[in-house]
């Protein structure tokens, strides 16, 4: 799970489509002219209308697009219908959203996280690596609900977002009222099936500069 507040986010139904970021390659003379390097990112099948989010990295002359990949005769034939599509930018340079630089964060309060069963350790929300998560601890013992992490352990008042995540495995997004703070602290209060468990892949944390 990463949780950047402000993705770019396509809303997508019925279709397999990729995600198409194309920056100008090494000899090109101009953003609209030469080869171009193209980077492309596979978005989910849907059946019902469906907000898809992808997180990447462009040039300064990158240009977005969506494309329909499956063949009108295959098997997996599909319809493109695109609904809204919307482009953020995380970075720098850009007059938009910031993300806390991965360094400046810590985890260093977590009621629970599996070392023994599996490289489950709260440190992997930080690591940059979608292949890695925190889970809490299910191999010699099953902690309750609810679990938390952050980078103190102090409860400091009410929670400035609460909600119910979607039942998936992509980016999830939360997101509140402008405040200055300093410290975050995620709260999992239940699980979709019911379980004791909690897992996280990435936080990631914007603001507005």
């Amino acid at each position: 799970m990463r949780t950047p507040l402000w993705p770019a986010a396509a809303a997508v139904a019925g279709l397999i489509a990729t995600l198409v970021v194309s920056v100008p390659g090494p000899v090109a003379a101009a953003p609209a002219a030469g080869p171009l390097t193209e980077t492309a990112t596979a978005l989910g099948r849907a059946r019902t209308p469906t907000t898809s989010t992808k997180t990447f990295t462009a040039g300064a002359d990158a240009w977005t697009g969506v494309r329909k990949v499956t063949g009108e005769d295959s098997h997996d034939e599909a319809d493109l219908v695109l609904d809204d599509l919307a482009v953020d930018d995380l970075g720098t340079g850009g007059g938009g959203e910031l993300l806390v630089a991965r360094s400046a964060m810590s985890v260093k309060a977590v009621d629970s996280q599996e070392t023994a069963g599996e490289n489950g350790s709260a440190g992997n929300v930080l690591d940059g690596s979608g292949a890695t998560i925190w889970h809490t601890q299910w191999y010699a013992a099953t902690a309750p609900m609810p679990h938390d992490l952050s980078a103190d352990g102090v409860d400091r008042g009410p929670a400035a977002a609460s909600g119910r995540f979607a039942d998936s495995a992509l980016q999830q997004d939360v997101a509140f009222s402008p405040r200055a703070a300093r410290y975050v602290r995620l709260k999992a209060t239940s699980e979709v099936n019911g379980n004791p468990w909690t897992s996280m892949a990435e936080l990631n944390v914007g603001y507005l500069p």
